[in-house]
């Protein structure tokens, strides 16, 4: 990723967390986007760990843009943000401040992540996520991996197999990724590539 790129997704984060703070229940909900709102009976509770363990009612089922934060007991650590591009993407980052009014994005898009939040998604049995690997020629290229093998990968890689240097900006604590949800587990997934 450009240095500008980061430093623009680094500036969302850091004015996200002033202004989270500040936002309502309703503008919560704008940001996160019609897919990740929560509900209003959504039931959450603490684990040790200080994330927050969710269920169906957190997010419903289909997909969502999420930066996954971790993994603990066979379970993702979700933090969910919404990707913009175009015109959308410019008028939210100068409305979030990320940029000032008159700059334009470096790349055409923004990620919009106001609050960063930390829910548990179990990961279905049968799960399969698609990274984005390298060929002999170094181009990319889709790599599917199994629950177990995104698991390891998270972890820092157990083997030279699970090594996450192996693929295109896999950061385990930062990874964009849209994944899919059904009855409140996370049934796959596929990163998402940031220039």
């Amino acid at each position: 990723m450009p240095l500008i790129s980061k430093i623009a997704v680094t500036s969302l984060v850091a004015a996200g967390a002033i202004l989270g703070a500040a936002c309502d229940e309703n503008s919560e909900g704008a940001a996160l986007g019609a897919t990740a709102t929560p509900t209003a009976t959504t039931e959450v509770m603490a684990t040790p760990t200080g994330v927050i363990s969710a269920g169906k009612d957190v997010m419903p089922t289909g997909s969502t843009f999420v930066f996954i934060r971790g993994v603990e007991n066979r379970a993702l650590i979700l933090d969910p943000a919404v990707m913009l591009d175009g015109e959308e993407a410019l008028a939210a980052a100068h409305e979030d401040g990320a940029i000032p009014a008159d700059e334009e994005l470096p790349n055409d898009f923004y990620i919009r992540n106001l609050e960063i939040e930390s829910l548990i998604f179990p990961v279905a049995d049968g799960a399969t996520f698609t990274l984005i690997g390298f060929d002999a020629n170094g181009e990319f290229v889709d790599v599917e991996v199994d629950r177990a093998a995104f698991e390891a990968l998270l972890r820092g890689g157990e083997t030279t197999q699970d090594d996450p240097t192996q693929y295109y900006g896999f950061i385990p604590t930062e990874l964009p990724m849209t994944v899919e949800i059904e009855d409140g587990e996370v049934t796959g997934g596929r990163q998402q590539y940031l220039p």
